[in-house]
């Protein structure tokens, strides 16, 4: 499974596991409701460990923008309210951030061979770093 998948499956865990504490202690339900929703926050921190990430700050830092995202799919589907422009708008944002967060290499590397073109320098597979041997243009020089 995906990076996403298992970040989806990890935040509706959650949030049931929460809801079901929202329905007792906010909404007047029966106490029998912390069982399974006990059940599901174990569910999702084992879940959330499966991520593919190095660090497991750096994971549930990219969590917390599917998070976002998943609870407000959670409110227009089971809470019957459909999210506001803004909700919207903030979840895009942390939804690229969580992009960034969980692809910083592959955006780091482009960084690098952005400022190496800039430098005129080539980063070959193998080598560090090898200074570029071909003459630079002058003007006046053909």
């Amino acid at each position: 499974m995906s990076n996403y998948a298992w970040f989806g499956l990890a935040a509706l865990l959650e949030i049931a596991g929460c809801f079901a504490f929202w329905m007792w202690l906010r909404l007047g339900k029966s106490i029998a409701w912390l069982a399974p929703g006990l059940a599901c926050l174990m569910l999702f921190a084992i879940v959330l460990t499966r991520v593919e990430a190095q660090f497991a700050g750096r994971a549930y830092a990219a969590y917390g923008g599917i998070y976002i995202v998943t609870s407000l799919l959670w409110l227009a589907v089971v809470e019957r309210t459909r999210p506001e422009l803004s909700d919207l708008c903030g979840a895009a944002l942390c939804l690229a951030g969580a992009t960034v967060i969980l692809f910083g290499w592959p955006l780091r590397r482009a960084v690098e061979l952005s400022a190496a073109a800039r430098r005129n320098v080539l980063i070959s597979p193998g080598r560090r770093i090898s200074v570029r041997t071909a003459p630079r243009w002058r003007p006046g020089r053909h």
